[in-house]
């Protein structure tokens, strides 16, 4: 059997795993919204457990329709 060929396949899907972690860049951005909103979608992450960041940035997605 040779195994050089599975071997050179997992290291082709490595390197695109790598890429895809590499293309992905985050910034950090600034919105003013009304105090009592933020305070509550607070209070919603924490007794949840969400991390607010990513319940934003999945809204925004759906918004944008990705």
């Amino acid at each position: 059997m040779n195994w050089s060929v599975r071997s050179d396949y997992e290291q082709e899907i490595n390197k695109e795993e790598e890429k895809k972690k590499e293309e992905v860049k985050k910034v950090r951005v600034n919105y003013l919204i009304n105090k009592n909103y933020s305070e509550q979608f607070k209070k919603l992450c924490n007794r949840r457990g969400w991390i607010m960041s990513a319940v934003i940035e999945q809204s925004i997605k759906r918004q944008l329709g990705i």
